[in-house]
């Protein structure tokens, strides 16, 4: 398997994995009938802290060590290829943007 730092793809994928988050948490929320503001509210604060953890951004340890989750996308279903930013990813700094124009979009 190859790593290719790209920065620009690499922030697509993100931002795309961002909005799958968002949709997927709204989904699991739809049912509860909340207000539109306490709704955006809850799907901001779950998806902004999964985002945190696989940011790296949320302190994380394992027997002692820092755990650093570090993401990377498949460019295909082959996975010959995986797509890296050079660093780790920064998902938690979209979210709120994200919510607010998946909620716009699903009213």
């Amino acid at each position: 398997m190859e790593v290719s730092v790209n920065e620009e793809l690499f922030d697509e994928f993100q931002n795309y994995l961002a909005g799958e988050i968002v949709a997927c948490v709204h989904r699991g929320l739809e049912e509860l009938k909340l207000p539109r503001q306490k709704l955006e509210d809850i799907i901001n604060t779950i998806a902004f802290n999964v985002c945190c953890a696989m940011d790296s951004s949320t302190i994380m340890e394992h027997n002692g060590e820092r755990v650093l989750p570090v993401l990377t996308f498949a460019e295909s279903a082959g996975f010959e290829r995986v797509v890296s930013s050079g660093s780790t990813s920064f998902m938690h700094e979209y979210i709120h943007g994200i919510t607010e124009e998946h909620l716009n979009s699903a009213a």
